[in-house]
């Protein structure tokens, strides 16, 4: 059912906010508490592991609460805005914390864990909705398509926000300025979700179409027993991980190993970006084309082989032209990610009548979540394998292989993996996906009223 230009900008918008709280928390909050708060790194690992044990129950629960209790205003719509202020206030205050409490590890890691689960609790909601809302509003394959595009486009315009305009506002030993950026974030982000609001209005379903829902075991037997979900989860995750690292290292690496200042973030973040931005359509197109997992191995790839030569690069100008070849990875599987859960999402809506999006986004957002518990963890092992000293300008020569390890090597292990899973495991592509979308396409117009 063809949707019309203004809903498809208006709910596309939203991934303004969705990329530009989570990209610019991924690429700083590592380096703000390690490196200017003088966190250990192994308690920011703790803290980081802890909230993606809360993690473990938040994001399913929510996706499970929304899809059987739905209010009378819709199921997604509501909790969105309940939960629009907190969002925008706690993201704010995790860049906020009091000066006086620098190297103070106690007062830093507590002050850490309550804003992350205030601010991932409410960010969980509010984007969990959202993205729960993607597969049932589009539901024609050209909508779907260029929605995905779309939010893209706005993601891009966050990866800009979050990325290459921070080191103009954002400087290294300047900590009141990373709590005033954050400020700033918030402000657009609270803007941005009020006017997508528009865009993110329910499809109705005739009276007691949700009755018959499910039960809590039956939503974790349905992760347990559905294979192309968890090649899904996996390899996304993974995925996930892979970016992350370089996102969360490269200001250790320009730091510690190019000897640049924070400025060469905006050069290098820039120009990826800029590729990105430049070769979105082509992934769009080739998704049409193809289909979500072909996107998904050869955006991968392409992002692995970009990064690999990047070990043995010590210049700062090469290393910016090495840096911006992962744009063009990077543009398909900013696209490809919806895409492929929204078909595993339809599989299941053909098996069993239900609609049930909450719990696949839901356990989508736990994945994603040890994917950055993964990245703790190698900061920890590594830097403290390496003699990684946070109070330090300089770092030893292990201590920058370390970085190197983290930067680099361990992103082209993942996706090579993540590619791995997805190519064996993940079956919804060619003649079968083609046969779903014209049966759901059916099922639909019958469900709807």
């Amino acid at each position: 059912m063809p949707t019309s230009t203004m809903t498809k900008v208006s709910f596309a918008s939203a991934s303004l906010s969705a990329a530009l709280l989570n990209q610019f928390f991924q690429a700083k909050a590592q380096f703000f508490y390690i490196v200017e708060m003088n966190l250990d790194p192994v308690w920011y690992a703790l803290a980081i592991g802890i909230w993606a044990m809360w993690n473990s129950i938040n994001d399913p629960l929510v996706g499970i609460f929304m899809d059987r209790y739905p209010t009378r205003f819709g199921r997604r719509l509501p909790w969105m805005i309940m939960f629009w202020v907190p969002l925008v206030i706690s993201f704010a205050l995790i860049w906020n914390p009091p000066i006086a409490w620098q190297g103070q590890v106690t007062q830093l890691f507590l002050w850490l864990l309550v804003v992350l689960i205030l601010y991932d609790t409410s960010y969980t909601v509010v984007i969990l909705a959202w993205a729960a809302l993607f597969p049932e509003i589009f539901t024609d394959a050209h909508d779907r398509n260029l929605v995905a595009g779309l939010r893209q486009v706005f993601s891009l315009v966050a990866l800009v926000l979050a990325l290459v305009i921070p080191p103009f506002f954002v400087k290294d030993g300047d900590i009141a300025s990373y709590g005033v950026f954050g400020w700033i974030l918030a402000a657009i982000s609270f803007v941005n979700l009020g006017l997508a609001f528009y865009g993110s209005r329910e499809p109705k379903y005739p009276e007691g179409y949700f009755d018959e829902s499910y039960t809590i075991r039956e939503g974790v037997q349905l992760i347990l027993s559905n294979r192309t979900l968890q090649a899904f989860l996996v390899g996304n995750m993974i995925a996930y991980f892979g970016y992350g690292q370089v996102l969360a290292m490269l200001p250790f690496y320009r730091k510690f190993i190019l000897n640049q200042d924070e400025t060469y973030e905006t050069e290098a973040f820039g120009l990826a970006i800029l590729l990105t931005m430049i070769s979105l359509a082509f992934w769009v197109r080739y998704t049409s084309k193809k289909d979500p997992k072909q996107t998904y191995m050869l955006s991968a790839l392409c992002f692995a082989v970009a990064i690999i030569p990047m070990v043995f690069v010590t210049d700062p100008q090469l290393a910016i032209i090495f840096l911006g070849l992962i744009g063009f990875g990077l543009a398909g599987l900013l696209m490809v990610v919806d895409l492929l859960l929204s078909d595993v999402v339809e599989e299941d809506y053909l098996q069993n009548s239900v609609r049930r999006e909450g719990i696949f986004f839901g356990f989508n957002g736990f994945f994603i979540r040890l994917g950055i518990l993964l990245q703790a963890i190698a900061l920890a092992v590594v830097s403290r394998l390496t003699g990684f000293d946070e109070f330090a300008d300089t770092q030893s020569e292990l201590a920058k292989f370390g970085i190197v390890i983290q930067f680099i090597i361990l992103p082209f292990f993942a996706f090579i993996f993540g590619i791995f899973i997805i190519w064996k495991y993940y079956d919804l592509s060619g003649e079968k996906l083609a046969t779903q979308r014209s049966q759901v396409e059916e099922k639909i117009r019958e469900d709807r009223i």
